[in-house]
């Protein structure tokens, strides 16, 4: 999926079904939103939930964030074998403030 005549061959796809039932990606969220705002006056968690997660999926909620962190003391052979050893869960905690040298 990442490779540009793949990528240029889906979206001329999607162009190309997009013109022929005259449907915009507003037209989609906002069928969705009209779901959601249904599925709450009715009550309806189980839907709202599922026109949430819809939703959020076309809006590209649901991508991971990538987090770029730069070891400031790069002369340390030490210091960055340290982050090297860390595991993700370590690493965000230092990213996020916190600290995990000791």
């Amino acid at each position: 999926m990442q490779k540009p005549l793949i990528l240029e061959a889906i979206r001329g796809a999607q162009a190309r079904n997009a013109a022929a039932f005259d449907v915009t990606r507003q037209d989609v969220i906002g069928g969705v939103l009209e779901a959601i705002a249904m599925a709450r006056a009715a009550g309806d968690p189980g839907t709202m939930l599922t026109g949430l997660r819809d939703l959020s999926r076309m809006m590209g909620f649901n991508e991971p964030e990538a987090v770029r962190a730069v070891v400031v003391d790069t002369a340390s052979a030490a210091y960055v074998a340290k982050f090297a050893a860390m595991s993700d869960a370590q690493l965000i905690a230092v990213v996020q403030g916190g600290s995990a040298l000791s």
